[in-house]
């Protein structure tokens, strides 16, 4: 008579494997996740500013002052008076379409030498058309 001991399970090694990929996994989606909120952030502040009821008739500073207001709102710490008219662009009142422009990167190491960039490029008309 013989019997079958076939062993089922994970050995230690496996295991470790295992905890490593999860680890590596959560590491990556902590460093991203930062990234993907700031892009959702930029995204409901130029919405909010869009739907404003006077917002074809808004100045190009008007438009830049109720974006940095949204954007403290919504945790977008690192746009200032100083710094916005790099990012924000809006036509002239009286130019059609009316619309306001914006384009941000951020940077972020992910390991070492390797950066992980997020580009943001997106118009949105004014008026919330």
């Amino acid at each position: 008579m013989t019997y079958s001991r076939n062993q089922y399970g994970l050995t230690l090694i496996g295991f470790i494997m295992v905890i490593v990929l999860i680890g590596f996994f959560a590491l990556v989606a902590m460093k991203l996740f930062p990234l993907y909120s700031d892009s959702f952030a930029i995204t409901q502040s130029l919405n909010s500013v869009a739907s404003q009821a006077e917002a074809e008739k808004m100045s190009e500073r008007d438009v830049r002052k109720y974006f940095l207001r949204s954007a403290n709102i919504n945790g977008l710490y690192q746009f200032t008076e100083k710094n916005i008219n790099d990012y924000l662009t809006a036509n002239k009142v009286g130019q059609e379409p009316r619309e306001m422009y914006m384009y941000y990167e951020n940077r972020t190491t992910l390991f070492g030498d390797l950066d992980v960039v997020l580009v943001y490029d997106e118009t949105v008309q004014l008026g919330g058309n």
